[in-house]
């Protein structure tokens, strides 16, 4: 029997008959192409396919993804530029928020794009765009194991890096911190960077990489991705060990994702993953 989908109404089967609907395996048909044949059951339920099925394909879009963060990172570094040359006008505050905001919107602008001009135009079903209560509980624990993943990562290169003896943080030095700049940071850092970041990283890009090459080497691929971002405000060798660390963590947010077909888990093991460092950027560690 053909699968073929046509408009709902009463269509004739070859012998003048009036045709009945079937069950194709995934969804009613209209009619069949034969006479006497029965459907089956009206209270046969449906199946939908969905990003986390392995039989629905997501959306093509790394390629546009690369574009978007390149779009996004050289907006930033740009406006920084304008920033700076008017007199850096506003202040550390101004310039975090217009960097954030620059990138963010090469991010955003790529998952939108995508997944309007190539998926479903959803952001749940192309992907994974969901939470649940259990999701407060599951990523927690995640944090708690990607921040102890980045310091295993991080020990054994310590050697190789010993200025960070003296200067432990990447980020913001502590000694230009003020109360609006480390408002602006925290919730960037806490609550910002984990919506966009993991709807970019593990929604746009590791869904595709996933389905594509499998678990193991789609989570892998993202990671690196997600890790050799963070090198963008480089601050010597310090920025390899940092990205490093953030690649490892990584590999826990994007095994949450693919675990639970949600970003859920993933967004809020990333939220308190960076609350940690915001702690100790508040009480002062790096002085």
């Amino acid at each position: 029997m053909s699968s073929t989908f046509t408009p709902a109404g009463w269509y004739p089967n070859p012998d003048g008959t009036g045709g009945l609907r079937y069950w194709n395996g995934t969804r009613w048909t209209e009619h069949t192409h034969g006479a006497g044949v029965v459907a089956p059951p009206a209270t046969a339920t449906t199946t939908t396919a969905t990003p986390e099925s392995p039989s629905a394909e997501p959306p093509r879009g790394v390629g546009i993804a690369l574009i978007g963060f390149a779009v996004g990172a050289g907006a930033g570094i740009g406006l920084l530029a304008a920033l700076d040359a008017a007199g850096n006008p506003g202040g550390d505050v101004v310039a975090l928020c217009v960097s954030l905001l620059a990138l963010w919107a090469g991010l955003l602008g790529a998952v939108f794009f995508v997944s309007r001009r190539r998926g479903a135009g959803s952001l749940r079903r192309d992907f994974g765009l969901a939470f649940r209560r259990a999701d407060l509980g599951i990523g927690a624990l995640g944090a708690i194991v990607g921040r102890s993943t980045t310091v295993v990562v991080a020990i054994p290169l310590y050697a190789a890096f010993h200025d960070l003896l003296r200067n432990p943080s990447v980020g913001i030095p502590v000694h230009d911190l003020t109360p609006g700049l480390f408002a602006v940071y925290a919730v960037g850092a806490c609550v910002g960077a984990p919506i966009v970041e993991e709807l970019f990283f593990r929604g746009l890009i590791q869904t595709r990489l996933v389905w594509r090459y499998g678990a193991a080497p789609g989570i892998a691929i993202t990671s690196v991705m997600f890790g050799a971002a963070h090198l963008i405000g480089w601050q010597g060798p310090a920025s390899i060990l940092a990205a490093t660390a953030i690649a490892a963590g990584g590999v826990v947010l994007g095994y949450l994702r693919n675990r639970t077909g949600r970003l859920g888990t993933s967004m809020v093991a990333h939220s308190l993953f960076n609350a940690f460092a915001v702690l100790l950027l508040g009480f002062g560690v790096g002085r």
